[in-house]
Parts: C-alpha cells; structure tokens; sequence
C-alpha cells in the first residue's frame, strides 16, 4: 500500500485522499482521471462519502471537484457539484444516524 500512496502527486492523477479518526481508517477518496492516457475511461471517483457525517463529505468532495478541475474536466466537477448539493438535502445519502 506504501507504493500506491507515494504515486499520490499534487495536482496530477490518480489521487488518493484516507479519513482516520483516532487511528481507525473511517474514509476514503480515490480519483483518476486523465484524458489523454486513459481515453476509454477517462475518470474514475471511488469513495464512501454517502457513508460519512457531512462535514467529511464536503470536505473530501472538495478535493474532488478541484482536482477535477485542475484537469480541465469541468463537466464531471459540476456532477460532482451537484452530488455534493444532493447530499446536503439527504438525497443519495445514507441517514446520519447510520454514519459513523
């Protein structure tokens, strides 16, 4: 896992962002995305912020839409954007009583 994690470059991709609270990893944000090496796939977002209190959300979801951003990939920040909208009226979220 070491390895993986020292691929995680500011301001290129794939990055890797992990939420620990006391030691215990309780989230995680995984995000490619390059259209010129991966074409058929251009962008990939792997997280679990639907299982995360909102103010982890928004924070990790942060990260998100400006490294989507830095990459000129404006179109999949704004779905970001309006994901992040959505979970903050409880739509796609799990309730907050089920978050850790």
């Amino acid at each position: 896992m070491q390895q993986i994690m020292e691929k995680s470059v500011p301001g290129s991709g794939p990055q890797f962002y992990f939420v620990f609270r006391e030691n215990e990893l309780i989230g995680y944000n995984f995000l490619i995305g390059d259209t010129k090496k991966y074409k058929a796939f251009p962008w990939l977002a792997i997280s679990n912020m639907d299982e995360q209190k909102l103010t982890v959300c928004e924070e990790l979801m942060k990260i998100q839409i400006a490294f989507f951003e830095e990459l000129g990939m404006q179109k999949i920040a704004d779905h970001c954007v309006r994901i992040m909208e959505d979970y903050r009226k409880g739509i796609g979220k799990q309730k907050e009583s089920d978050c850790r």
